[in-house]
């Protein structure tokens, strides 16, 4: 059943490039990929950012003011992290929204109009890595938030049913500089948390998604221009394996071809590193948090009771899917750069000319120079990922000691 729902050839109709990605950026205000943005969308996106930041500050008041009891200090320390540099990669690849456009379009072209056989397998199923994760991560922080706004709703409804005073919970637990304990007041302030708990949940799988998405799709450029190689090997080589040196046309024949796959490997590394350089900084913010909410929510779901345990346990399976994606992110851009210097070391090149030898040592040369998300201090990859989990781990033990 999963195999048919996963199907390569499904994958590669134009509806599903960057199909989640899209679904989220159109809610957080606008899809990078557009022609001729309105202004309108992106003062929309702007707005939710700063909306989300402004909540998060009475977030972080209620932590001071519930500095004495680290439970609460956890429980509301997790959201506000979450929120506040989610906020923040909007923000940032707001800025940097017309060299993403540019990646979008490079991208666009490529799995729109290049029907190759191989092509569309490749293209295929990195159309399926980008939406499976991507869904994935909208399932899980769509259900987080949904916890986070339903308990208090729950909690307040039983009071009413039993005849018992209102409880005034709020999803994201904040002071306010103001008496918020009459209505419409309340509500109001009410509508406003889960308001700016949808936008985070949304901004999620929109930014983390998006740059995932062009990880698997930047990868797949690279594992075309192996394929690219692979093929001119069989088709120009193969069927001449007895001979022991190529004929002059033989060599310019061969010698164009490689020309063409070299332009065109340097253009995917220039994309490539077009698009590190515009997402770097939300992977380092997203790297520099991901330890702490981790381990938070691993204490929470042994501190929280009842229900409560439920919406830590969605929480870290979000939180570890973001940091996941990330890193294999990571992982895909260097096998599949790398992975062209093996493809180029198989080519014969003994039986050809020196331009085409010093052409397949170029081409190995490039690819033997891994492309990767370079960021301060890290670099997007499982080892990355592992050395969080045991960080985690190690915040776990210090922390429960306190507890």
């Amino acid at each position: 059943m999963a195999t048919q729902i996963l199907q390569t050839e499904r994958f590669i109709a134009q509806k599903y490039f960057f199909r989640v990605q899209k679904w989220g950026w159109k809610v957080v205000g606008f899809w990078p990929g557009m022609d001729n943005i309105p202004s309108l969308r992106i003062g929309l996106a702007i707005g939710n950012s700063i909306e989300v930041l402004i909540y998060s500050v009475f977030q972080l008041m209620y932590c001071y003011e519930s500095s004495h009891n680290l439970v609460f200090v956890l429980d509301a320390l997790t959201p506000v992290l979450t929120q506040i540099t989610t906020a923040m990669k909007v923000l940032i690849i707001v800025a940097r929204r017309e060299d993403l456009k540019f990646v979008l379009d490079y991208l666009k072209q490529s799995f729109y109009y290049d029907k190759s056989r191989e092509s569309v397998k490749i293209h295929g199923r990195a159309s399926i890595i980008s939406f499976t994760f991507g869904l994935t991560l909208a399932v899980f922080a769509n259900l987080t938030n949904l916890f986070f706004c339903l308990l208090p709703m729950v909690k307040d409804s039983y009071r009413l049913l039993m005849g018992i005073e209102r409880s005034y919970d709020l999803p994201f637990k904040a002071v306010f500089p103001f008496n918020i304990f009459w209505s419409p007041l309340f509500e109001f302030i009410f509508v406003t948390s889960v308001y700016s708990g949808i936008m985070t949940a949304t901004s999620i799988y929109s930014t983390d998604g998006l740059f995932l998405g062009i990880c698997a799709h930047i990868s797949s450029e690279f594992k075309i221009i192996g394929s690219r190689v692979s093929t001119l090997i069989e088709d120009e080589i193969g069927s001449h394996q007895s001979i022991e040196k190529f004929s002059k046309e033989q060599n310019d024949r061969l010698y164009k071809k490689l020309t063409a796959i070299i332009d065109d490997h340097s253009t995917v590394i220039d994309v490539c590193q077009k698009m590190s350089r515009c997402l770097s900084p939300n992977v380092l913010i997203h790297y520099f948090t991901s330890a702490v909410i981790t381990c938070i929510c691993c204490l929470m779901i042994l501190l929280a009771e009842g229900a409560a345990k439920i919406i830590f346990v969605n929480y870290i399976i979000a939180s570890t899917t973001q940091v996941f994606v990330y890193s294999i992110s990571g992982n895909m851009l260097e096998d599949a750069s790398t992975g062209i210097y093996f493809t180029a070391y198989d080519f014969p090149w003994y039986k050809c000319d020196e331009r085409i030898r010093r052409t397949i040592q170029m081409i190995m040369i490039r690819s033997q120079r891994k492309t990767a998300i370079d960021v301060p201090f890290f670099e997007a990859s499982l080892e990355t990922f592992s050395a969080i989990i045991r960080t985690a781990g190690s915040y776990i033990a210090l922390l429960n000691t306190f507890l």
